[in-house]
C-alpha cells in the first residue's frame, strides 16, 4: 500500500513544520482557547500553495489569526533551523507518542496505525483494507468540508468553488473538534492531505488487477462460467440434502424392520409358551375332571347310606374345592387359548409389514445409489470447472505475484471464490506486495496446519469477509498459506 510518509516527501518543510507545531501546541488544555478558524486558515494557506503548484490562482482568503495561532507560529519558528530529515523524524516521534507506539516501529507500521486510529474514531469498517480505509477517511473528511460529494480525490481536478469551501467551514470544524477531538481532526486532515497530494486513491484501480478482464466478450464468458459453477454448487448442495434425507429414511426403515422382527420373535415366543402352558393345563384339567368324577361317585354312594354322616360332609367339601379348582383351570386354559389365537393373527400381519419394509428399504437403497452417482457426476463437473479456473488464474498470479509462494490450500480454495471475491483478494495481495514491512498489515496470528501465521482481512463487494493467512519471509517475499472465509 501507499505509505503516508513517502507521500509527505513531496511536501515542503513548511508543511511538516505546520503539522509538528499543531500536534505539539494543540492539546485539550489549549483547545479551550482556540478560535474555530485556526486550522481552517492553515488549510487555506496549504491549498493556495497546492493551487499554485497546479497553476491555479485560487486566492483564497484566510480567516484572521487568533492567539493560539501565534503559539503555532512561535513553535514553527523554533523548528525553522531543523533539517528536513530531523523534521521528518520529529513528526514521526510525536505521532508515535500520541498513539502510544514504540519508537522502533517502521514507517509502514506507523502509517497504518494512524489510519487505524482515525478509522476507529470514524467507525469505518474494520475488515476493509488499510488503503480502502484511508480513501474512506478522505471522502468523509472531504464531504464534511464541501457541499458537493461527487468529486473524488485528485486535487488537480477540484473546481475553484470546491477548493474555496475546503477547510473554511468554521461550524463544521467546531463540530469535528467537539465530536472527535484535536488528535482525530489533525490526523484525519493529515490523511486527507496525503491522499490529495498523492493525486489518486490509495486503493489500486480494479483495472490493474490480474483478474480484471477488459474484453467484454471474455468477461461475459467468464461470468457465464461462474454462473454455471454456482448452479453446480447449488445442485451439489441439493443432492447432499437429498442424500442425507434418504440415508435418514433408510436408517429409520432398518430400525423399523428390526423392531418388527423383534416383535414377531416376541410373539412367537409368547405363543410357544402359551401352547406349552395350555398343554400342561389341559393335562391338569383332565386329571382334575377324573378326580371330580370320582368324588361325585363317592358322594352319591355316601348319600345313599347317610347324608348326615361326617364322611359325607368331608367328601362334599372336597368336591366343591375340586370343582372350583377345575373352574380356575378352565379360565387359565381359555386365557392361553386367547394368547395363541392372537399370536396366530398377529404374526402374519407383522411378517407382511416386515416384507413391505424390506421392499421399501431396497427402494431407498436404489435412491441412495442414484443420488450418489449424481453427486459423483456433479463433483466431477465442479472439479473440472475449478481446474479450468485455476488454469486461467494461476499464470496471471505467477506473473503479478511472482515473489509470493502459494500453498496448495490457497490454490485449491481460490477457484471456489466468485470473481468479485477474487478481485478483493487480489487487492489485498497487491497491498501486501507493495509494503516493505509486511508484518505491519497483520491483525494478529491464526493457527493453520500446525503453524501460526499472520493474517489480515479484505471485504468483497458481496459482503464476504476473507481472512488471508501469510508468513513474511523478506521485504519482498511472502508465503500465502490460506484464504479463510470469516463471514
Amino acid at each position: 500500500m501507499t505509505n503516508i510518509f513517502e507521500i509527505l516527501q513531496k511536501t515542503d518543510d513548511e508543511f511538516i513544520r505546520q503539522y509538528i507545531a499543531m500536534l505539539e501546541v494543540l492539546n485539550p488544555k489549549n483547545t479551550a482557547k482556540i478560535g474555530v478558524n485556526i486550522i481552517s486558515r492553515k488549510g487555506v494557506q496549504f491549498i493556495n500553495k497546492l493551487g499554485h503548484k497546479f497553476n491555479k490562482d485560487l486566492r483564497l482568503k484566510a480567516p484572521k489569526p487568533q492567539n493560539l495561532e501565534q503559539y503555532i507560529d512561535q513553535k514553527k519558528q523554533e523548528l525553522s533551523n531543523l533539517s528536513r530529515s530531523k523534521l521528518n523524524t520529529k513528526l514521526k516521534i510525536i505521532l508515535k507518542s500520541i498513539l502510544s507506539l514504540s519508537y522502533t516501529i517502521s514507517d509502514d507500521s506507523l502509517s497504518i496505525q494512524i489510519i487505524d486510529f482515525v478509522s476507529q474514531k470514524l467507525k469505518i469498517d474494520e475488515y476493509k483494507l488499510v488503503s480502502q480505509r484511508a480513501d474512506d477517511i478522505y471522502l468523509q473528511y472531504f464531504n464534511k468540508l464541501v457541499e458537493e460529494d461527487k468529486h473524488i480525490l485528485t486535487l488537480n481536478k477540484m473546481s475553484h468553488t470546491i477548493l474555496k469551501n475546503v477547510l473554511l467551514k468554521e461550524d463544521l470544524w467546531a463540530h469535528i473538534m467537539a465530536a472527535h477531538g484535536f488528535k482525530t481532526e489533525i490526523m484525519s486532515q493529515l490523511i486527507f492531505m496525503t491522499v490529495a497530494i498523492h493525486g489518486s486513491p490509495f486503493t489500486p484501480a480494479i483495472e490493474t488487477l490480474p483478474s480484471y478482464e477488459a474484453d467484454e466478450s471474455i468477461a461475459a464468458e467468464i461470468a457465464s462460467q461462474e454462473d454455471a459453477y454456482t448452479q453446480l454448487l447449488i445442485e451439489h448442495n441439493r443432492l447432499k440434502i437429498r442424500l442425507k434425507n434418504s440415508e435418514t429414511k433408510y436408517d429409520q426403515t432398518l430400525k423399523d424392520i428390526s423392531t418388527a422382527n423383534a416383535t414377531i420373535s416376541a410373539v412367537i415366543n409368547e405363543q410357544a409358551a402359551a401352547e406349552s402352558e395350555l398343554a400342561k393345563l389341559t393335562q391338569e384339567y383332565l386329571i382334575a375332571t377324573d378326580e371330580l368324577n370320582s368324588l361325585r361317585t363317592e358322594l352319591q354312594n355316601e348319600n345313599l347310606s347317610s347324608s348326615a354322616s361326617a364322611t359325607f360332609d368331608l367328601l362334599h367339601q372336597k368336591y366343591k374345592a375340586k370343582d372350583l379348582a377345575l373352574q380356575t383351570l378352565q379360565l387359565q386354559i381359555d386365557k392361553q387359548a386367547i394368547i395363541i389365537s392372537s399370536a396366530k393373527d398377529l404374526i402374519p400381519d407383522k411378517k407382511l409389514g416386515t416384507t413391505q419394509l424390506e421392499l421399501h428399504s431396497q427402494d431407498i437403497l436404489q435412491e441412495i445409489t442414484k443420488v450418489k452417482t449424481a453427486i459423483k457426476h456433479v463433483n466431477a463437473d465442479i472439479t473440472s470447472a475449478e481446474v479450468q479456473k485455476r488454469f486461467r488464474l494461476e499464470p496471471k498470479w505467477q506473473d503479478v505475484f511472482s515473489k509470493f509462494t502459494f500453498s496448495s490450500a490457497t490454490k485449491n480454495k481460490l477457484p471456489q471464490f466468485a470473481t468479485s471475491e477474487i478481485l478483493a483478494i487480489e487487492l489485498a495481495l497487491t497491498e501486501l506486495q507493495n509494503i516493505s514491512d509486511k508484518t505491519a498489515l497483520s491483525k494478529g496470528q491464526s493457527f493453520f496446519n500446525g503453524t501460526h501465521y499472520q493474517y489480515f482481512t479484505t471485504k468483497a463487494d458481496t459482503g464476504k469477509i476473507i481472512k488471508i493467512l501469510y508468513n513474511p519471509i523478506t521485504a519482498d517475499t511472502c508465503e500465502i498459506a490460506q484464504f479463510a472465509v470469516i463471514i
